[in-house]
This record gives structure tokens, C-alpha cells and sequence, in this order.
């Protein structure tokens, strides 16, 4: 269904409807039923495994639950027609509107509703946000207030709604005449939850011309199928022929269905057939994470789509077997023995009767607990912290038919690459169901984790976010073709030759200072300061230079591109630039090799003259950041900060201690003084806003549990196996820094750090600006702001921000949240734009090329354009010419696509892998008290939205983030508030969604900061 976005008139979040969710699950109730139903016999589950249990679960699958326990027990036989090809187009009513985007048990923990816990909030690249404007045409999901194809007007909840969107598809002025007739009443509570189709009428005359448009554009997509109707039906067959099979655009699929040249051929109504077209071919995987201009696939291979029909027909076979057992009589036992003989041999039959010994395997030794959890080890590893036993008891290899329908759980499970209203779903439950030890459990994902993990295909701490499809790491043996290039990437024979070679300036006896925790091993920035006068001084970053060493189409460059950057998790990290050559020519030392960002400044922190170089950086000083704060004593802390009162808590044992050394961290007075000399430059340009405004520039420090893993040196190789089951002794230790958290405070960075991160913005400013000047295309960083959200950010300032700060006299973290929301995101660009987070006019990232994509590939365009000045003796600015460049702007902005998407799957490995072993931690600290906690434990409230039933909190004793579900004001007499301090319980642990759901049960504390009477006013 078609609509039309309008959002000024909204003055009240607008909630979805019971009744319209009906509609949305009409057609998947049968896999509702499927899923809730039990079946076969099962080994109970101790009694305090479901003391919370859930009950989040919706109404609907509650009726249906008490119906069928009123009725007899169903077959829930596969139909032949569920057995479609994977190429058939589903037909479905066009009047509904999408189905919900994701199950209870789908919904995955999100932090980023109030952009919190993220490691690098200022370069969140996460571009996953939806951006509409009033007049954008929507494929809609659930509450906005919209015109839709029908003629309504209708409240559509807006974080649902965009599958897929149109820009600008009618102008403002077309749409003006709609918004008087529009409805500018607030949503009352009664009302909140409920899909509405407004009774406000739009005189037809008036709406008429819209609804021409939407019709018109369906009427076009229905040519565009028509006249390529057979490739449209082969669609997958079509693709899986193709070279493509990860990160899809859209506009690709299009290209290549509809048989085009290019993208610049592909029109409109090309798009919106080829999107409706693959919206239920379960060929196709979408990422729902993206809005229409990232809009990426995953294409199922042949292999995958013929493998999960083999094992949809076996689960029916076996259905269809019971079925026919359940009508036969017989007497006495040897009868039904007879009839089960009689019944063959059936795969499902057969892999649930050698699951099950293996399963009653590892409940002898772990709890198997609800939402996918697994107890820790009660038997000792012996001398290391996990053992994998050979046993042959607990060891079975598994047939090649076996290896078929595991692998069709883990894509189930792990891959979510079968959509939840896909026919095949409702597969993965009739397998748990034929099991017949879960009978306790709901039959949905996260027991399929759970199975899994007692087969051993997982280990039951594995973190299987780093087997995600939309991004595969290498070194797990799912991507042979990566791995070889691993190889060769890493390779020791590689030559080293400097392309810079004549054209480095020689830094003599000038200190450079490189500011990094002393484990640091890839030391890519330093700093120096030199002397004009009393009012002048040159700042000057020297920077890693790798580049020069490595060819843009070298196998080093490809991996590199393939991974984009290192990856850093608590278990492991994934290098970027892996050869120990290179790393060791490149780390900046003493003799290095660097290209340096330098800038004539004045006390006021203005750029008076800016240029880059290449040199050999001799006198080297590594420092920490805490030598470095003790070196701008007393101003090492500015009065709102406060010393960190971190705590690390450990399950398991200690953490291994580190043999690194810390480096020299004696300071010389000259030395100190340069350093006092650079943190009053960075003072001064982290308080200057665009064209001399002022501004804050001080880096708020997120309540960020830091985590660290220890898995010992046995530890088996990270990837699932499927050819035979494992029984894992022992478990890994984990030690979490937590800190209490302050809702009524944002505190800050140290000014050691703040000054780092200040005089490396300065050498992206430059970098950005010197490139801009001389035409090269390169990969800026910017924020793209939903245009909705710039009306009304001055607005939030002046009605919320503001009046809060003068009233209260601080700034609140809560506070803090908001205004960076409003800010926009960060993401890449191949056109200069302003960073409105670091209040530059623009900036590229160019200070890590050892472990960032986009910074190595800058500065191979900076090497190239020094060079070619060189060559011809004369300055590139106002250059159009990029023949002698590396990559011309068709392939940046190419790059630029890709990189957006990838760094933003990354992003979500490293938050869902923090949160996995957060979630580990937390299982084994609070239900097996392998850590004493404080009891009982509180919730600060952050973020409320009555509408999804949804809010957000932070554990405050731990610094933990959480989800809350709603309070029984009735009972607790109190309702939740935006900073109020609750006492909690814990409801739910699910390893599966990453979330963490805490109960509210009593208040504890009002909030000494009002934040209702500005966050939430009342309309006149």
C-alpha cells in the first residue's frame, strides 16, 4: 500500500491499532498456532528456569494459546502449495498494509533510539534511520499521519513504516491544499495502540490528483511487469545465475531483471515493481535495516533454496506420517511397534532420535533455561578455562542428511535469512516439536539457539554475531575466497617500497608525541608543536603512512577494502593491514615514515595557513593518556567531571594479566611545556564554533561498560559446526569495568583525551579542506539530518535544552541524548557537506589509515596529487583534471555507498557482540551468583514511548543498559518519568535478541530535574 508522508500536524506520538495488527497477521496465524502448540515428551526443566517468565507476548498469541488448549491437537502438515518454487511471486491482498517488520521474538535490543552505548557516537555511519519529508510517497508499515492510496487519512506509526520511499515524489505546493483537512488533535491515551483511520474526510477534489499520481505509478509498475514478466517470475533463478550475492542494491536487481545498461536507465516504476516483486520471494533476503536509497539483498544460492525445500518436504512426510499413526488403532504395544515400522524412514524422524542423547548430554552438566540460555559448566575444565571433550560418547558425526536440516536451523536462527512470514517458518518449530524436549519453551528462535548450542554447532557462549551474512569476517572458513586473500595479504615476501620516495621532509630533532594506552601495537598519530611568536605557532598531526607502501590494487588494498577496518572485540580482532612487515615499517617510531597535516594557528585557535607533507619523523616520545593528564595538571579535569569510580567485576577466575611494558613516561619540562602549549590550542578551537560563534565542543563520556574475554589457548576455531556435535567443560572468564550511572550529570572526557581527539579534527579539517581546493574526490564525513527533525531542533534548544541548563544550572546526560539525536547522523559522502556534530564546515578522516579503509584510500589520493604537483612544479588548486588519480568521482561515490553499509554492519557486530558477552556476564553474575551483585538492583528511566509499549533504561548500579516494560501504575501508584530511579527485577535474559528487560516494581526516587513539563507539554 501507497501514502503519502505528512508530519508536520503530528503533535503527539501516533500508536498502531489491535485491530489493524489482525490484519497484518491474518495470514501468518496458522504459524502462530504452529509455534505455541507442544508436541512429543520432553526432560523437564528445573523449576527456577521460568521465575520470569515473559510477558511481553502479544494478546493475540495469548487467545490463540487458550483456544487450542480448548481443542484437539492439530497435524500442522506443510500444505503442497507452501511448497512453492523459490522463484514464485506470493500474490497478497494490495489493500493491506505491510506485515510488522519483527516478532517479539525478532526484536533485537536497540540502543540507538536515544543514541546511547556507542563507542564513537560523532562517526555513527548507522544509516538505518528512516528520512521523510512531508510529500515523500512510503510504502507503509505501521503510524505516521498519511494519504493513502484509498483516499484516508490514516496515524501509521513512523518507525515501521518505510520499506520502501520515494523523495520528493510531490512537491509542498501539491500537497499544501491536503493540510488543512488534515487532523491536528493529539492521540488520546485511550486511543494509543490502535491503528485509525482518521474519520476527517479530504473533499475528493482536493485528494483526487494524489491519488491519480500513486495510481498512475502503480499502473506503470504493472507494465514494466508485464513487458518483463518471465525474467520477473525467474527473478531468483535470474540472480543466482549472476556474479551477485551479498549487499544487493536494489537498483542493481532492477538493472539486471529489467535489462538495462545502467543505473541512470532504471526509472521509478521499474523500482517499485522490482521491490513489490521481491518483497515475499523468499529467494531474496532484505536488509530491513535500510531506507530505499541503501536499500541491500542477500540472494539465497541455488544450493541454500533446494536444501531448505528438501527438509520443508521431509517435515512434512514426517506430519503426514503422524497424521496417518494418530488415525490407526491398535491393542498392545507390539502393534505400535508395527505401525512405526510401517511408517519408513523419514530424516526429521531420525535426527530428533540422535538429538536427543546429546541433548540429555549437556543438561547433565548445564541448565538449559528459557529464551535460548544455557547454564554455566558445572564440571571444571581442568587446568584451562574451557575444554572441548573427544569423548566418544558426546561426539556424533552427523550424515549428510542431518547436516541439511542443521544447516536449516542455523539459517533459521543465526542467518535470519528465512523471513518470519515466509512459508518455511514455520519449519524450524515442527523440528523442535519432533524433538520432544522443549515442551516447556515457546517453539521460536531462541530455542532453535538453544538446540544448536546443545548439539554443540555453537558452544553455548559462541558469539555468533560475527557469523553475520550481511558481513562476513574472515578466518571462520565461510568465505574460502577471503580467507585466500587473508593469506596473501598477510604474506611475509611482500615488498616494501615507498612511492613517496624524494618528496619527504626530514623533521629532525622536532619532538613528536604518540598519545596511546600503553597495549597500543599499531601506533598510527603523533603530535607537535613549533614556535612563531608569541601569538603564532605551527600544530602539525603526523600520521601513519601506509599508503605509499601499498598499491591501490594490490591484494593488500583489496582485503583491506573487503574488511574496510579492524574490528575490535572483547574475544578477538580482525587486522585490517595484517602483514607484520608492513605494520612494522609503517607504526610511527623513531625513523617513520609519515604524511603530515599542519596549521599555522593563532591563540585563538583560528587557521590562519594550512598544508600537508611528507616526511621522517626522528625524536618519538610514546606517551599514555594518563602520563599525558598528569602532565596538564592541575587542568588535567575540568569542574563538571568527576573521577572515575569504576568497578571490574569477573565470573570465572581472573583475566590473564598483560606482559606489555608500558613505554618511557618520564616528561622533560621542555617536553611538558610544548604539551600545555598544544592542549591551549585545542582549547581554543574545541570552544569556536563556524564563522567565530561559539560553542561546546567537549566530548561527553557514555556510561559504556567496558568488557574483556578470556578464552583460553585451547579454545576450539571460532566458526559452527555442523558435521558433528560437541560437548563443551568449563567456561570463558569475563571481566566487565562498570560504573554507577548519573542521570543528572553528562560527564566529560579527561582533557588528555579531549585534546587528542581536538587536534585530530583539526587534521581532518585540513585534509578535507586541502582536497576540496584541488578537485579530488575523496570519502568526507558528514551528518545527514532528517529534514523533519532541522524544523524542530531549534525549537527542542530553545523550548527544552535551554530552559532545563538555566533552570537546573548542569547539563543532563538525558539532555545530552537528545540534542546529539537532533543533530543527525555521521556517514560518508563523496560531496564536501558540514559536520554539524563537530560543527565543521568539512572534514575526512584521514588519522587511521592502519586500521580505516576510507582514511588508507584518502591518502592514496593525497600521495597521488602531491606527487603530480611535484612533477609539474605547480599547485593543483582549481584542478578538474583526475586522470592522474587513483579513483575518479564515479568510483568514489561507488566506494562511498559501500563503505556507509559496511561500517554500519560492523558498528552492529561490535554493539550486538558488546552485548552478547554483557548478556553472558550478567546470566552467570545474577541467576548463578558467580559475582555478588548489589540487591536489589535499580533502573533509571531514559526514554518512554507509550506508543510501542516500549522504554529504555540504564541498571545504575552496573551502567547497564536496558528495556523496561511498562509499570502497573495502579498497582506501584506511580507511572514511569523520564529520570525517575525505580527498584527492579529481572524479566528476561535472551541471548537471541540481546536485550536485557528489566521489571519495574516500586519507585524509588522522583528525579530532581523535571523533564516532563518541556519534554512532554500539553497542547492548548
Amino acid at each position: 500500500m501507497m501514502g503519502f508522508a505528512q508530519l508536520s500536524h503530528i503533535q503527539a506520538p501516533l500508536p498502531r491499532s489491535d485491530d489493524h495488527l489482525l490484519l497484518e497477521l491474518g495470514s501468518s496465524l496458522e504459524n502462530v498456532i504452529r509455534a505455541a502448540s507442544d508436541g512429543g515428551t520432553s526432560i523437564p526443566l528445573p523449576p527456577e528456569a521460568f521465575k520470569s517468565k515473559s510477558k511481553s507476548k502479544s494478546s493475540i498469541k495469548q487467545h490463540l494459546r487458550k483456544w487450542q488448549q480448548q481443542q484437539a491437537k492439530e497435524s500442522n502438515a506443510l500444505t503442497p502449495s507452501a511448497l512453492t518454487g523459490m522463484g514464485a511471486l506470493e500474490q497478497v491482498e494490495s489493500d493491506l498494509i505491510g506485515r510488522p517488520k519483527m516478532n517479539d521474538d525478532d526484536a533485537r535490543f536497540d540502543d540507538d533510539a536515544l543514541n546511547i552505548d556507542v563507542a564513537d557516537p560523532v562517526e555513527d555511519n548507522s544509516i538505518h534511520h528512516v528520512d521523510i519529508a512531508p510529500g515523500d510517497m512510503v510504502a507503509l508499515r505501521q503510524l505516521l499521519q498519511v494519504y493513502t492510496i484509498r483516499g484516508e487519512v490514516a496515524y501509521v506509526y513512523p518507525r515501521r513504516i518505510s520499506r520502501f520511499s520515494l523523495s520528493r515524489f510531490i512537491s509542498h505546493a501539491e500537497l499544501s491544499p491536503l493540510i488543512p483537512h488534515l487532523p491536528t488533535r493529539a492521540i488520546e491515551q485511550s486511543e494509543e495502540g490502535k491503528f485509525q483511520v482518521v474519520d476527517t474526510a479530504v473533499p475528493r477534489e482536493i485528494g483526487a490528483h494524489l491519488i491519480e499520481k500513486m495510481l498512475h505509478l502503480n499502473n506503470l509498475a504493472g507494465e514494466v511487469y508485464r513487458k518483463h514478466a518471465d525474467r520477473c517470475d525467474r527473478a531468483w533463478e535470474i540472480m543466482t545465475c549472476s556474479a551477485y550475492t551479498n549487499h544487493v542494491p536494489l537498483e542493481d536487481i532492477a538493472m539486471l531483471i529489467c535489462q538495462q545498461n545502467d543505473r541512470a536507465s532504471i526509472s521509478t516504476p521499474m523500482l517499485w515493481c522490482i521491490f513489490q516483486l521481491l518483497e515475499f520471494n523468499p529467494g531474496f533476503v532484505k536488509k530491513t535495516d535500510y531506507h530505499r536509497s541503501g536499500l541491500n539483498y542477500t540472494i539465497i544460492s541455488k544450493g541454500e533454496g533446494q536444501n531448505r525445500q528438501k527438509v520443508a518436504e521431509w517435515v512434512r512426510e514426517y506430519q503426514e506420517q503422524l497424521a496417518s499413526a494418530s488415525l490407526t488403532d491398535f491393542d498392545d504395544a507390539s502393534n505400535a511397534s508395527e505401525v512405526d515400522n510401517n511408517q519408513g524412514y523419514n530424516p526429521v524422524k531420525e535426527f530428533a532420535r540422535k538429538a536427543q542423547p546429546l541433548i540429555q548430554s549437556s543438561r547433565e552438566i548445564r541448565d538449559a533455561r528459557e529464551h535460548g540460555r544455557l547454564g554455566p559448566c558445572r564440571i571444571a575444565a581442568g587446568s584451562y578455562p574451557i575444554d572441548i571433550t573427544n569423548d566418544s560418547r558426546h561426539r556424533f558425526h552427523f550424515g549428510k542428511k542431518e547436516e541439511k536440516i542443521i544447516r536449516f536451523l542455523y539459517e533459521w536462527v543465526v542467518d535470519r535469512t528465512i523471513d518470519n512470514y515466509s512459508h518455511l517458518y514455520s519449519v524450524g518449530p515442527s523440528i523442535l516439536r519432533a524433538i520432544g524436549m522443549y515442551a516447556n519453551l515457546e517453539l521460536d528462535r531462541p530455542t532453535g539457539l538453544l538446540l544448536l548450542q546443545e548439539l554443540g554447532v555453537l558452544l553455548p557462549w559462541e558469539n555468533w554475531s560475527v557469523y553475520s551474512r550481511n558481513l562476513i569476517l574472515p578466518g571462520h572458513g565461510m568465505d574460502s575466497t577471503a580467507d585466500k586473500l587473508r593469506e596473501v595479504a598477510t604474506s611475509s615476501t611482500l615488498s616494501i617500497e615507498d612511492s613517496m620516495v624524494g618528496l619527504r621532509k626530514d623533521w629532525g630533532s622536532l619532538p613528536v608525541f604518540c598519545v596511546d594506552p600503553a597495549q597500543t601495537t599499531e601506533v598510527d598519530d603523533g603530535i607537535s608543536w613549533e614556535a612563531i611568536d608569541e601569538s603564532n605557532c605551527w600544530v602539525h598531526v603526523h600520521i601513519a603512512n601506509p599508503s605509499a607502501f601499498i598499491k591501490p590494487d594490490s591484494p593488500v588494498a583489496e582485503y583491506a577494502a573487503r574488511l574496510t577496518q579492524t574490528v575490535y572485540l572483547p574475544e578477538r580482532r580482525y587486522l585490517m593491514l595484517e602483514s607484520e612487515s608492513l605494520l612494522q615499517h609503517c607504526s610511527l617510531k623513531a625513523n617513520a615514515p609519515t604524511i603530515s597535516f599542519s596549521a599555522r594557528l593563532n591563540t585563538d585557535g583560528e587557521i590562519l595557513e594550512s598544508k600537508i607533507s611528507h616526511g621522517i619523523i626522528r625524536n618519538v616520545k610514546r606517551v599514555t593518556y594518563e602520563t599525558l593528564d598528569s602532565a596538564l595538571s592541575p587542568h588535567a579535569f575540568d569542574g563538571s567531571q568527576t573521577v572515575d569510580s569504576a568497578t571490574v567485576l569477573t565470573v570465572r577466575g581472573e583475566l590473564p594479566s598483560e606482559n606489555t611494558s608500558p613505554p618511557d613516561q618520564i616528561l622533560t619540562e621542555s617536553e611538558v611545556f610544548i604539551l600545555r602549549k598544544l592542549m591551549q590550542i585545542s582549547e581554543a578551537r574545541r570552544f569556536k564554533g563556524v564563522e567565530g560563534t561559539e560553542r561546546d565542543g567537549r566530548q561527553g563520556v557514555t556510561s559504556k561498560v567496558d568488557t574483556q574475554v578470556y578464552l583460553g589457548e585451547n579454545h576450539p576455531p571460532f566458526a559452527p559446526c555442523m558435521e558433528y556435535s560437541r560437548l563443551a567443560r568449563g567456561d570463558p572468564i569475563i571481566s566487565l569495568k562498570t560504573q554507577p550511572f548519573d542521570s543528572e550529570h553528562t560527564k566529560y572526557a579527561s582533557l588528555a583525551v579531549q585534546m587528542i581527539a581536538d587536534l585530530m579534527l583539526l587534521a581532518g579539517a585540513i585534509a578535507a579542506r586541502w582536497c576540496t581546493e584541488r578537485g579530488i574526490p575523496i570519502g568526507y564525513s558528514c551528518t545527514k539530518s532528517n529534514p523533519q527533525q532541522q524544523l524542530s531542533k531549534q525549537k527542542y534548544l530553545q523550548e527544552v535544552y535551554n530552559p532545563i541548563v538555566a533552570r537546573y544550572g548542569r547539563v543532563p546526560v538525558l539532555l545530552s541524548y537528545g540534542k546529539q539525536a537532533l543533530m543527525g547522523r555521521a556517514s560518508l559522502s563523496a560531496q564536501p557537506a558540514p559536520h554539524e556534530h563537530l560543527n565543521l564546515v568539512q572534514y575526512a578522516q584521514v588519522t587511521s589509515p592502519l586500521r580505516r579503509y576510507n582514511d588508507l584510500r584518502t591518502h592514496w589520493q593525497i600521495d597521488a596529487a602531491v606527487r603530480q604537483e611535484a612533477r609539474t612544479g605547480t599547485s593543483l588548486v582549481g584542478n578538474t583534471d583526475q586522470s592522474f588519480l587513483p579513483f575518479d568521482l564515479n568510483e568514489t561515490q561507488r566506494s562511498v555507498e559501500k563503505l556507509n553499509t559496511t561500517i554500519s554492519d560492523l558498528k552492529s557486530i561490535q554493539k550486538l557482540t558488546r552485548r552478547h558477552w554483557i548478556i553472558q556476564w550478567f546470566n552467570r553474575a545474577y541467576y548463578y551468583n558467580e559475582v555478588p551483585l548489589p540487591k536489589p538492583l535499580h533502573i533509571c528511566i531514559l526514554g518512554i514511548d507509550p506508543v510501542q509499549n516500549y522504554n529504555q533504561g540504564v541498571i545504575k548500579e552496573l551502567g547497564i543498559y536496558c528495556e523496561i516494560t511498562a509499570v502497573d501504575a495502579a498497582k506501584a501508584q506511580a507511572s514511569l518519568e523520564m529520570g525517575d530511579t525505580w527498584e527492579a527485577d529481572v524479566q528476561e535474559l535472551n541471548p537471541l535478541t540481546h536485550k536485557i528487560v528489566m521489571n519495574p516494581v516500586r519507585l524509588v526516587e522522583k528525579s530532581a530535574i523535571d523533564y516532563g513539563s518541556y519534554m512532554y507539554p500539553k497542547p492548548a
